[in-house]
């Protein structure tokens, strides 16, 4: 009788254990993929190579970090693609001055410049903000002569946000190039 009794309990504490075994902690679902498509742009205004150099430094899709000389035009745009979280997002503008060109201290000049971060994921959360690096009220009518000071005012601009999956942005300026 103890045998049997003995037996029914293992046979007991066997059924009522094995939920516990087969029950897993982790979902059977993989982790849902997010992908962030992000652009970069920068607008110069029309003199604005007349004036100045630049060198564009931006954040790329693996957090890692690419440049651009812009000699010309009056826009740069980059895309990029990334499933990285968080994400870092941004740019780096350094302007110096064009030395192989003599401006005219009496004429004026459109030197803005003004720069644009927008991302959208594939959760369909979004975000976009605008900069002015050198505004239009700063930049847009320069004296030639004061055209030099104002560029080395604007050497080093930093323009950053961080992404995270759910499409919450906040703005940082502590992105490393």
């Amino acid at each position: 009788m103890k045998h049997k009794f003995m037996l029914l309990f293992a046979a007991a504490l066997v059924c009522c254990s094995l939920p516990l075994v087969l029950t897993s902690c982790d979902d059977d679902e993989p982790d849902e993929k997010v992908t962030a498509i992000a652009t970069y742009t920068v607008d110069f205004g029309k003199d604005f190579f007349k004036a100045g150099r630049v060198i564009i430094r931006y954040k790329t899709a693996d957090n890692g970090s690419n440049w651009e000389t812009v000699e010309s035009g009056t826009r740069w745009t980059k895309t990029i693609t990334t499933t990285k979280f968080p994400a870092q997002l941004g740019f780096s503008i350094e302007v110096t001055e064009n030395d192989n060109v003599t401006l005219n201290p009496e004429d004026t000049y459109d030197i803005t410049l003004k720069g644009s971060i927008s991302a959208t994921t594939s959760k369909g959360a979004s975000f976009s903000n605008n900069k002015d690096f050198i505004s239009d009220a700063q930049g847009s009518s320069v004296l030639g002569s004061k055209v030099s000071s104002l560029i080395k005012d604007h050497n080093v601009n930093i323009y950053g946000y961080i992404l995270n999956k759910d499409g919450n942005a906040y703005q940082t300026a502590s992105l490393s190039f």
